[in-house]
């Protein structure tokens, strides 16, 4: 009897025990969090796909254009502080050159250029390849590739594009490469300066030169590098470049 009793004690024991006993804590992870009613999406509601990835933030860099100085050159003002800028990666005929005529169609791309920048706004972007130099050339210049601010268009390369210049090869840049294949595009097609080029045979010969330097090579001759870029005869000359004396192409 004294041994049911006492069972029957430890029983009531451990029961209230159990239920004094507390929770253990949760981590943040695993804890419940509180419901919410679902609700409807409102039927003029944007949906997230109509919602831009991040909100266009209001650019304090933007400049006027205030002069067009020759087709690859032009004046802008920010606060009233004026700077000469030169477009990167592209060349056009000379036509305000010291020593120098006025060259083959130069009017004609100073003409474009003020068609499409004059009092324009703009903002620039920079190539890493002139950092060293705070982006300018030796005649103080800004070396810049320039958007038109109101659609973006970047005038380098449309001057290119539209026949007006040439794939600038003196210096290397970041888009050499897609520069010559667009001046290889206005070439053929025989737009701007290309429009009495033609093309012949001999034209389209492919030779290699490297960035930088103002020759171009037989891709079997010993300054021909990995880094070196192909380019038809056509673009070299009209880039200025001439024959290696090593290899003699």
């Amino acid at each position: 009897m004294k041994n049911i009793r006492y069972l029957i004690s430890l029983l009531l024991i451990l029961g209230m025990l159990s239920s004094c006993k507390e929770k253990e804590p949760q981590a943040p992870w695993e804890q419940e969090r509180p419901q919410t009613e679902a609700t409807e999406p409102t039927p003029d509601t944007e949906s997230p796909s109509d919602i831009p990835a991040e909100a266009p933030q209001q650019r304090e860099d933007i400049y006027t254009v205030t002069r067009i100085v020759d087709g690859d050159t032009f004046v802008a003002e920010k606060d009233g502080v004026s700077v000469r800028v030169r477009l990167m990666g592209v060349d056009t005929p000379e036509s305000v050159h010291p020593d120098k005529e006025v060259e083959y169609f130069a009017l004609e791309a100073s003409a474009f250029l003020k068609t499409i920048l004059q009092d324009e706004e703009i903002y620039f972007t920079f190539d890493q390849n002139n950092a060293a130099t705070n982006h300018t050339d030796r005649y103080g210049r800004l070396l810049a590739y320039a958007h038109r601010l109101r659609d973006g268009l970047l005038i380098n390369t449309h001057l290119i594009k539209e026949g007006y210049g040439y794939a600038y090869l003196k210096y290397p840049f970041e888009h050499m490469e897609e520069y010559l294949e667009l001046q290889r595009g206005a070439r053929e097609a025989g737009k701007g300066l290309w429009k009495d080029s033609g093309t012949s045979i001999a034209s389209q010969k492919e030779y290699w030169f490297n960035a930088g330097s103002n020759k171009y090579h037989l891709k079997s001759c010993r300054f021909t590098k990995e880094s070196s870029m192909p380019i038809l005869l056509a673009d070299a000359l009209a880039n200025g470049l001439e024959p290696c004396k090593v290899c003699k192409p």
